[in-house]
């Protein structure tokens, strides 16, 4: 078990989240084509696709800071089936069992 605790100033991160996040502020959430989301999308007039020579352009942004904590489990286990390896046709005669979880 291993609990974090992280923290971090003058975080920088793709304005919006990322292309998807932008698009879907653009589109979805905000409507707005002056928002800075919009401005960052450049669609061929014609055909509305983004594609050359048209981009999406995600740049950075200031975020002020990253805050995250939380805890990382793992657990393992695993067995000696030596009276199996007839069986398995193998040489190996070990199982095993894992699991990791975060919160």
């Amino acid at each position: 078990v291993d609990w974090f605790d992280i923290k971090l100033d003058g975080a920088i991160a793709q304005l919006g989240g990322g292309l998807q996040n932008t698009l879907n502020l653009c589109y979805n959430v905000i409507q707005d084509p002056n928002s800075e989301f919009c401005q960052a999308i450049a669609r061929n007039p014609v055909t509305g696709e983004i594609a050359p020579p048209y981009y999406a352009t995600i740049t950075n942004a200031n975020t002020g800071g990253l805050k995250t904590s939380g805890v990382d489990f793992e657990a393992r286990y695993s067995r000696d089936l030596a009276w199996a390896v007839p069986y398995l046709g193998g040489e190996d005669s070990t199982i095993g069992v894992s699991t990791y979880w975060t919160w």
